[in-house]
């Protein structure tokens, strides 16, 4: 059942993803790599590692907020199991079928 404070959680909840903290993250990576590379502080390979972290922690940052938009209505129930949660399982004449994992047989 929804309650006031759920519906209430719905309503306010952010509805986009704030692009002002990742361009700040980016930006601030590009900066930081291009006074690496031009101060030769650190070798090539270093830089491109910078590069992906910073690539890596802008990912985090957009997940971490999307997840912020997305509001759960289970109450008490389990949580959904992941997308992959796949089995491989033999079948009859066809050989063998991909099968989710909840309709497995016990």
């Amino acid at each position: 059942m929804l309650t006031n404070k759920t519906l209430a959680r719905i309503n306010n909840r952010p509805r986009k993803v704030g692009r002002l903290p990742l361009l700040a993250v980016g930006g601030g990576i590009v900066v930081l790599t291009a006074l690496l590379y031009v101060f030769e502080v650190l070798p090539s390979f270093a830089i491109l590692a910078v590069i992906g972290g910073g690539a890596f922690l802008v990912l985090l940052l957009y997940r971490t907020q999307k997840a912020k938009t997305t509001i759960s209505l289970l109450q008490g129930q389990a949580r959904r199991r992941s997308r992959l949660a796949l089995l491989f399982r033999t079948g009859g004449s066809g050989g063998s079928r991909l099968i989710r994992e909840d309709q497995a047989p016990a």
